[in-house]
């Protein structure tokens, strides 16, 4: 991989619900690009990381991508309470074929968390005794 007109990269993106409340699920979605040239050696993963899902893992299928594959994925989160905003960042290292190089690339969610409420008003007409 001498030749610059070689280059390997791999994009990734992060996806999630806008707007969530605490105990809900949000639904993250990572997409994983090989934008590498097409001369390059297929992407091998070497690492992948969530800060807030630690057990998120990239799927077999996306273990090894090919020039221009591009492939996704999908996990959920619940809110704790006592949390917000909910910022989110997943963190994935590839490396092409055989070579030690590494290439990495890192992408952060934010969702917005909303207080439900509510207000009660009593009316009513008053009657004399």
């Amino acid at each position: 991989m001498d030749d610059e007109s070689v280059r390997a990269v791999v994009d990734i993106e992060k996806t999630g619900d806008l707007l969530s409340k605490v105990g809900d699920k949000i639904t993250y979605t990572v997409t994983i690009h090989n934008t590498s040239s097409s001369d390059t050696p297929d992407l091998v993963l070497a690492s992948f990381s969530d800060d807030l899902v630690p057990g998120a893992a990239v799927p077999a299928d996306l273990q090894t991508l090919s020039y221009n594959e591009l492939g996704s994925f999908s996990f959920a989160y619940t809110v704790p309470a006592g949390l917000g905003p909910v910022v989110n960042t997943a963190s994935v290292t590839y490396h092409p074929g055989t070579f030690t190089n590494n290439i990495s690339d890192t992408d952060s969610w934010t969702t917005n968390l909303f207080e439900p409420s509510v207000d009660i008003e009593k009316t009513g007409t008053c009657f004399p005794r």
